[in-house]
């Protein structure tokens, strides 16, 4: 069986005056990702694919250089054509957004309709999933709607925003199989597959510290040979 994992880049930084697709992520973004690699879910992982927009880049070689393979771009996984409206205000974007889902044989002020866009997603992924020869889990980093667009697709039911990725800010995974296209995961959030941070409260800390005369390694006089 192979997986194949979509993943939905995360935060960006938002630049009016930089054409959308140039837009990189954010160090939020870039944390979120990290935190993934730090997991265990992507370590076998032997291919990856992205969007050529800057801020799929950016997440797609993140998980990809630690593994030490090549990210492949394929401009065909890119977002939906909003280019004829350019950057929008977050109220007047996210109407757009629901319109998009909510008419998707229209175009909404010239942005590429949705079923379309689902078209050029669907045929992309599956000349992707020809295309590869490597033995284990591939990566398809992309962008929310059309990465729902996809999703929809292999659930065999119709574009919905009930589809959607449910990750504030992006960053949403679902996995599939390769042959049987059966999804496996459901949309999640990057960050459930990152490892856990234990915190403590200083009450706890100063609880669990060991008493004075207890040495923290080799030698507690040469900070350099102190372990703890």
């Amino acid at each position: 069986m192979k997986t194949v994992y979509v993943i939905t880049h995360p935060d960006v930084v938002i630049d009016p005056n930089v054409p959308v697709p140039q837009w990189p992520l954010s160090a939020k973004g870039r944390e979120r990702i990290a935190g993934l690699m730090k997991g265990t879910l992507l370590k076998q992982v032997t291919a990856v694919y992205s969007s050529d927009e800057q801020k799929a880049l950016d997440g797609a070689w993140m998980i990809a250089q630690p593994l030490g393979l090549k990210v492949a771009k394929v401009p065909t996984l890119g977002e939906v054509d909003r280019s004829s409206t350019g950057y929008l205000p977050r109220e007047k974007h996210d109407q757009n957004a629901r319109l998009l889902f909510e008419y998707p044989h229209d175009s909404i002020e010239g942005w590429e309709i949705a079923i379309e866009a689902q078209y050029r997603m669907v045929t992309t992924v599956y000349r992707i999933l020809e295309f590869d020869k490597t033995p284990g889990p591939i990566v398809i980093m992309t962008h929310g709607a059309v990465g729902s667009f996809l999703y929809s697709h292999l659930k065999k039911r119709k574009i919905s925003l009930a589809d959607s990725p449910k990750a504030p800010g992006g960053g949403g995974i679902f996995s599939f199989e390769a042959k049987s296209l059966e999804v496996l995961t459901d949309w999640q959030d990057i960050d459930v597959f990152a490892p856990k941070v234990v915190t403590h409260s200083k009450s706890e800390m100063a609880h669990n510290q060991p008493p004075p005369h207890v040495p923290l390694g080799r030698d507690v006089k040469n900070p350099s040979e102190t372990r703890i």
